[in-house]
């Protein structure tokens, strides 16, 4: 296999044009699938970045929720909690090392006189402990930050907000950002790289869950258990899979449905099919580790990059027929070589790994030179999104993209150069 390469390397030294058109065509090809893989591992394979996202889980319970109901990115209608049952199941619960709820809000921030539309997270006591986050500035919050209902005016930064509002100044502890109107203290910020546990969610701000009334303008439905609205999601226990915790925790909610939320929303439920539904409610534990997302959001990401992923690929192939032309050319110039070696005695498949070997070293060189293509195609990417969306997108060639580019770049060599080896050693002996 050495000698192969090394004659490789020389053979296509010699033939610098036809080497460069092919490295060129490829590094085209290839780049633009890279660039693509990456913004795809960013939004959908990459798990959060908290420590052991594998232990995190998605709490749902599909069935009837009498009264109002306000879902959005962070999930469907079967994710959405009533504040008092999320404390309910808070209390009772035996399953999770940790237990959260989020949801995010509409934010009007207010610094020193410069104000700005944001976003912004309601979140519980036990969001940053059960995620596992060690701060970049201050304190996260803790479960003594969202004990009383509107008695807690802190509020939490992310590192991006920080970064690009206080220029990373650490003096903007104890700090009044007012956030809606009301005044809060500024007690730390977020870790960095953390944008809250919904991929297509930017927010500026973490605010504790008790606050929800005051960060919402004209609505107080914190106490209402037909108002259902928050997300809830927990950490699995070490050493406990998550259908046995999933056994476990249905005990005792079975239980709240059975002798709390039944009797409080009975009213609310019309017919005795949708009673019967609503009394047969369980809880399902989902994946959490690549945070929470709504199946509607989820599924437009996929359609567009099964779009995305058709195209580059297509153009990928072109790539490697335009190659594999390439090669066949040089095939019938060297048809007296290949012709000799069979005469000498060289077998049919010693010649194709030879000539496969050309092949995959001409893949390899295009993986590298796509490297920069690709480089130039996420920039290009980020500068055609609006200016909200620039930093979700500023990703880079991380190690899973290196892996897929030279997975593709190995791939590519031997799919366009199999065809030609095959046809070169057909040579006629006589």
């Amino acid at each position: 296999m050495r000698q192969d390469i090394r004659y490789a390397i020389r053979s296509l030294m010699r033939r610098p044009l036809v080497t460069s058109v092919a490295v060129l065509s490829l590094a085209l090809g290839i780049g633009v699938n890279s660039a693509i893989f990456s913004v795809f591992d960013r939004l959908i394979l990459r798990p959060l970045p908290v420590r052991d996202a594998g232990e995190i889980v998605v709490v749902a319970s599909p069935g009837p929720r009498p009264g109002n109901n306000s879902s959005g990115d962070g999930g469907d209608r079967d994710t959405i909690f009533s504040y008092p049952l999320f404390r309910d199941l808070e209390r009772v619960q035996n399953v999770f090392s940790g237990i959260a709820a989020q949801r995010n809000f509409a934010a009007n921030l207010s610094h020193r006189g410069q104000t700005q539309r944001a976003e912004g997270v309601l979140v519980s006591g036990g969001y940053f402990p059960t995620l596992g986050l060690i701060p970049a500035l201050g304190r996260l919050f803790a479960l003594e930050d969202d004990r009383t209902p509107g008695g807690h005016d802190v509020v939490v930064l992310t590192y991006e907000y920080w970064a690009t509002q206080f220029g990373r100044d650490p003096a903007v502890l104890n700090d009044t950002l007012v956030i809606n109107g009301a005044p809060m203290s500024i007690v730390g910020v977020a870790p960095e790289g953390f944008r809250g546990t919904t991929t297509m969610q930017r927010p500026q701000v973490f605010v504790p869950l008790t606050m929800a009334a005051r960060m919402r303008p004209g609505w107080n439905g914190i106490d209402r258990r037909n108002d259902h609205w928050l997300y809830v999601f927990g950490r699995v226990k070490p050493g406990l899979a998550r259908e046995q915790a999933q056994g476990l925790l249905n005990v005792p909610f079975t239980g709240l449905i059975r002798d709390v939320e039944y009797p409080a929303l009975r009213s609310g439920i019309g017919s005795d099919r949708d009673r019967a539904a609503f009394q047969a409610r369980q809880v399902f534990l989902r994946d959490g580790a690549r945070g929470q997302n709504s199946e509607r959001s989820q599924r437009e990401i996929r359609s567009v990059f099964t779009l995305l992923f058709a195209v580059t690929g297509f153009v990928l192939l072109i790539a490697c027929a335009n190659v594999a032309n390439l090669l066949l050319a040089r095939a019938n110039d060297r048809a007296t070589e290949i012709t000799v070696r069979l005469s000498l005695g060289a077998s049919v498949a010693r010649l194709v790994r030879l000539l496969l070997a050309e092949a995959c070293l001409l893949g390899i060189a295009g993986a590298v030179a796509a490297l920069a293509v690709a480089y130039i195609t996420l920039r290009a990417l980020v500068t055609m999104l609006p200016i909200d969306d620039r930093e979700l997108l500023a990703i880079g060639i991380n190690g899973p993209a290196l892996l897929f580019t030279a997975g593709l770049g190995l791939m590519t060599g031997i799919l366009f150069g199999l065809f030609p080896a095959a046809h070169a050693v057909r040579s006629s002996l006589a």
